[in-house]
């Protein structure tokens, strides 16, 4: 199984090895922006900076270019998706409208969306009373289960966010 691991640019200058190590094991090392921020209200100078300075620290790292992108708490500008592709991104996650992959039209082409499902993330379930990882456990068999039992039918896909943190 591919993995996504969705990088910081400051988290990997601090851990560079850290993030060698995922691209080492076969996974991808994907862009999440320079810093824990949003982006989405910078001017488009700024914006494409804040993506820019994350895929620099990525590369220098671990010798791969990002293809993929989640912004801070999925919150894209109306321009991002315009300049994710201009940089040579071909998917983002930041999407939890939809259970399977879809195409967005972009000025300079198709640009692939993945699902993003909040009900199979850790964080959002994370800092609540009452937590238990024994019921997240059960929350993540059974999604699987479902689409499972879905996918004798038509292409499901699962969607699990972990953050190494929690």
């Amino acid at each position: 199984m591919k993995v996504s691991s969705f990088m910081i640019g400051q988290a990997v200058e601090k851990m560079p090895d850290l993030a060698r190590e995922i691209v080492r094991r076969g996974h991808e090392a994907a862009a999440h922006g320079r810093t824990w921020e949003n982006s989405y209200a910078l001017d488009a100078d700024d914006e494409r900076r804040f993506i820019v300075d994350c895929v620099e620290s990525i590369v220098k790292a671990t010798g791969h270019q990002p293809v993929g992108w989640n912004a801070y708490w999925m919150r894209n500008s109306p321009r991002t998706l315009d300049t994710l592709q201009s940089l040579g991104f071909i998917y983002h996650i930041d999407e939890p409208s939809r259970d399977e992959p879809f195409i967005v039209p972009l000025i300079a082409g198709d640009f692939v969306t993945v699902p993003y499902t909040f009900h199979m993330n850790d964080i959002v379930s994370f800092p609540f009373d009452g937590w238990n990882p024994a019921a997240f456990e059960q929350a993540l068999r059974d999604e699987f289960d479902q689409l499972y039992e879905e996918g004798a039918h038509r292409r499901r896909m699962m969607v699990v966010s972990l953050h190494d943190r929690i």
